[in-house]
C-alpha cells in the first residue's frame, strides 16, 4: 500500500478499493508514514491507572488466607482497598484468591423436609411417568 503511494502509482482512493479499507484510513496510515517513517499501529495509549496498588493486593492475600469466609464488605474494610465491591470480587477471582464460606453442617437426614400442610398431587417417583 505504502509503495503504491510512494510510487505514484495509485491515488489513495485506488488504494483503498484495492486492499478493501477506507479512504480516511489509507489517509491516516500514509501521514503516518510520511511523518515517522512507519505504518505500525501506534502503542496503546495504556488507560487509566489502577487504583489497586500491589501492598492492596498483597493486604487482601493475607486477609483471605487469614479468614477465608470473610465477606466482600469485610474485606473491602479491612484491606482499605479505594474499590467497589464488585470490583473487589473481580479482582479477588483475578488473582485466583476463592473465599469459602463456613458450613452451618450437613442437613438433618431425621428431619421433615416438608410441612404436614404441604400440597399433593406432584408426580410421584414411585413409577415411571406416563
Amino acid at each position: 500500500m505504502i509503495a503504491a503511494l510512494e510510487a505514484g502509482d495509485a491515488t489513495q482512493e485506488q488504494v483503498a478499493q484495492r486492499f478493501g479499507v477506507s479512504r480516511p484510513w489509507v489517509k491516516k496510515i500514509w501521514a503516518r508514514w510520511r511523518a515517522t517513517g512507519s505504518a505500525a499501529a501506534l502503542p496503546h495509549g495504556g488507560g487509566p491507572t489502577p487504583k489497586l496498588t500491589e501492598p492492596h493486593k498483597q493486604r487482601l492475600a493475607e486477609l483471605v488466607a487469614e479468614q477465608p469466609d470473610a465477606t466482600l464488605a469485610e474485606l473491602q474494610e479491612r484491606s482499605g482497598a479505594p474499590v467497589s465491591r464488585g470490583w473487589l470480587c473481580q479482582i479477588l477471582n483475578k488473582l485466583e484468591l476463592r473465599r469459602k464460606k463456613k458450613a452451618f453442617g450437613p442437613p438433618s437426614r431425621i428431619a421433615k423436609t416438608s410441612s404436614r400442610n404441604a400440597r399433593t398431587g406432584g408426580p410421584s417417583i414411585k413409577g415411571p411417568q406416563r
